[in-house]
């Protein structure tokens, strides 16, 4: 048997250097290393975009650096 736990927690894209993603969150809610994180978005055109990210380090300032999967 699989449990599969969601949490929600919204951060904000702070910083884009090609794969590598700084996202910044609410104090006390910073994501636990190697957890992913998942942007979803539509494109102007409507397409449904879906990113995942998993997060590699915590930089301090509720910020986190991810990388792009």
């Amino acid at each position: 048997m699989t449990t599969t736990i969601e949490k929600t927690n919204v951060g904000e894209v702070v910083q884009v250097k090609g794969p590598v993603v700084d996202v910044r969150f609410a104090p006390g809610h910073l994501p636990a290393i190697y957890n992913a994180l998942t942007i979803t978005e539509k494109t102007e055109s409507g397409v449904q975009v879906n990113l995942t990210l998993e997060v590699q380090q915590h930089l301090g300032d509720n910020m986190i650096r991810s990388v792009a999967m």
